[in-house]
This record gives C-alpha cells, structure tokens and sequence, in this order.
C-alpha cells in the first residue's frame, strides 16, 4: 500500500504553497491527499490552534468515510504551527 500524506501548513501560509510539495510527493511515489482547512492570511485572524485542530478533524471524518480518499493509516507532514495543530488534533480526537 502506498503511504498517504497529508500537508498542513503553517499560520499566515496558504495551501498554495505547499502545492511543489505535494507534486514531489506524488512523483515520489505517495499519495498527496488535498485537505483544505482554511488559508490564514494575517496574524490578526480570531482563529486559534484548537478551532483549526477541530476543523482538522471534521475535514479527516469527511474523507476517510467509507470510500472516501483518504485512508488510515496515513503520514502527516506539518510545517510551523501546523505542528501544534496537529499536536492538538493527535491529543484530542486521535484515538
């Protein structure tokens, strides 16, 4: 089985960035899932690491139903504070 991967990007990023990634990825031989969770596009957003870590995981639900895209296991490349978003989703929603 060929490893998933899923990117989540940092505060004041866009996914946009992450796309070269997620090109070499799949060339590489993985599979890059597209996850959207939302662009923060300034500091000053009212968003907080938990309300992404939340979003995180309805998105994870959503697409890992039954014959969704995604499959688990998958790997997770995180960048910046997509790091502490994933932290959070691991401690709270990951059993």
């Amino acid at each position: 089985m060929v490893n998933q991967v899923v990117i989540v990007h940092g505060w004041s990023d866009t996914s946009k960035s992450f796309e070269p990634l997620a090109d070499f990825l799949s060339k590489s031989g993985r599979v890059a899932i597209p996850l959207w969770l939302g662009d923060y596009i300034s500091m000053d957003d009212d968003v907080q690491i938990p309300d992404v870590a939340k979003r995180l995981e309805a998105v994870i639900q959503s697409i890992t139903a039954p014959n969704g895209p995604l499959k688990i296991p998958f790997d997770m490349i995180v960048h910046s504070t997509g790091g502490l978003v994933a932290r959070e989703w691991l401690n709270t929603y990951y059993a």
